[in-house]
């Protein structure tokens, strides 16, 4: 989910997407903003229980970029960049990215729960 702390471990370098130097969090995205984000969570096979979601203005109003970083076979995999020069997100940025995800919250509709044995 999107707890401050897990924001925190998930900051890496974006040098598999093609940005080496650059700093983000794995996020994903509809480059032609077109889907609803439940759509979204099928179109790019997000296997969490739950999603949140934001827009790229309100991520732009407290100073995060979001960009479009497909690899592999994740057409849709985007990352929501650190400011330029910073490698990690600091307490207060990344409860600040935290609370602004929290508005938004759904169960996900690619969401397929494991098989107990």
């Amino acid at each position: 989910m999107s707890k401050a702390n897990d924001l925190q471990t998930g900051v890496s370098e974006l040098i598999e997407e093609g940005f080496p130097g650059q700093y983000g969090i794995s996020a994903a995205m509809d480059p032609n903003a077109g889907m609803t984000p439940g759509e979204l969570a099928i179109a790019a096979n997000l296997p969490n229980r739950q999603i949140t979601y934001t827009t790229a203005p309100e991520l732009q109003a407290i100073g995060h970029r979001v960009i479009p970083a497909p690899y592999g076979d994740r057409m849709l995999h985007a990352s929501i960049l650190l400011r330029p020069g910073e490698t990690a997100l600091t307490n207060e940025e990344a409860e600040r990215l935290s609370n602004l995800l929290g508005l938004n919250r759904m169960e996900n509709p690619n969401f397929v729960p494991k098989k107990r044995k």
